[in-house]
């Protein structure tokens, strides 16, 4: 029987096969197909860009949750390490043990704290309106609200239905909020469970060839945001330790709250401790004015030794950020992301930083930067700083 197939192998010396494609297409032809081309990879980009504004919400969430899945599986790690525990259950005793540290903590604010807090917020209001008579400025945070808040139409609400429309609106964001929180944790314990199926996943949408580099610069965000969360839980206790002592010791109210106040703000560099210090000394001015100076002073004196003394030595082996790029990256991703997106600008600001070092400057450039929160980085640092106490 006859092979009636024909051989469609091109003859040596032939035109390359792109060109044998377009062959029948004349240059003007070429041209327009190339710039439409580019118009819809244009069209597309920016549609891409939009539906990733539309839905910001969702992706910081989804990087919070990244994040707890990081920080979950590396303390799983160091569990399984320690007592010689599977992946399964040393994910399953770190899960265990942070649902245990959050309920302790849970339980020690709603017995201690809640009852400080809640006569903190009721003590602001007059505390400020007390610092505003002394200092000839009358304004009431009541004002401050009205002025924030889009003004109505005048008799289009009573008092009650204002109050109710914010009581709702309170319940609201309330549930909200602890929808996103409970969000939060699940998917970081499914994404701490089988770490590897979630990156070979996000890597297929990149080349193979990009895919080896993209996974060396996860492992490396993953290492770093480990190392900068621990330095960051340490260095909150310690502020928030000191800040409380010194408060009650000075006679301020609500010194054990205030001290929360100080160490939860620490996860906001710069911004959160200036907060906390003007809460602690409006709070301070409704004693007299010479607590209030005390109170300023101790809180200038523990940020002073938090940032040269205890951080320093803490992040020594952590993530070292220029403090210029906190300041801006608190200010774009709050823009971008709101409340969260300022508490999460750490952790955005040091995966944003490694990128930019491992794909564009030594990837890209061709260039050599020690990644942050690497071993590098860390024994390069350590070098400097023995050679700054020789000088």
């Amino acid at each position: 029987m006859m092979d009636d197939r024909v051989e469609t192998r091109p003859p040596a010396g032939s035109a390359p096969r792109s060109e044998r494609m377009w062959g029948w297409i004349g240059e003007g032809e070429k041209s327009d197909w190339t710039f439409a081309r580019r118009v819809l990879i244009a069209l597309g980009l920016a549609a891409l860009a939009y539906a990733a504004w539309k839905i910001s919400a969702a992706l910081i969430l989804a990087f919070a949750a990244v994040v707890v899945g990081v920080l979950l599986r590396g303390f799983a790690n160091r569990i399984g390490e320690r007592f010689g525990l599977s992946e399964k259950w040393s994910l399953a005793a770190a899960s265990l043990a942070v649902l245990a540290a959050m309920a302790a903590l849970g339980l020690i604010f709603a017995l201690q704290v809640y009852g400080e807090v809640q006569t903190l917020a009721e003590r602001l209001p007059q505390a400020l309106r007390a610092l505003g008579e002394r200092i000839g400025v009358n304004v009431t945070l009541e004002d401050a609200a009205k002025s924030i808040a889009a003004p109505a139409a005048p008799g289009s609400e009573t008092p009650a239905a204002t109050g109710a429309a914010q009581a709702v609106k309170l319940g609201v964001n309330t549930l909200s909020a602890v929808a996103d929180f409970v969000l939060v944790l699940s998917a970081g314990v499914f994404l701490a469970a089988n770490p590897p199926i979630y990156v070979q996943g996000a890597l297929l949408v990149l080349p193979p060839s990009q895919r080896e580099r993209a996974r060396e610069a996860l492992h490396a965000i993953a290492v770093a945001l480990r190392g900068w969360f621990l330095a960051q839980l340490i260095v909150m206790a310690i502020v928030g330790v000191t800040s409380a002592a010194a408060f009650w010791l000075l006679g301020a109210p609500g010194a054990l709250a205030l001290g929360v106040i100080a160490g939860v703000a620490e996860i906001v560099p710069i911004v959160g401790p200036i907060a906390s210090g003007a809460v602690a000394a409006v709070m301070a001015s409704a004693v007299d004015v010479k607590t209030m100076g005390y109170v300023v002073l101790a809180a200038i004196a523990i940020q002073q030794l938090e940032g040269n003394v205890i951080t320093p030595r803490v992040q020594s082996n952590a993530v070292d950020v220029p403090g210029a790029l906190v300041i801006f990256s608190i200010v774009a991703f709050g823009a971008l992301f709101g409340t969260l997106g300022v508490f999460l600008a750490m952790p955005l600001a040091v995966s944003a930083m490694i990128l930019v070092q491992k794909l564009w400057v030594n990837e890209t450039l061709g260039e050599h930067v020690a990644l942050a929160g690497s071993e590098e980085a860390k024994e390069k640092k350590k070098d400097e700083e023995e050679e700054a106490r020789g000088e």
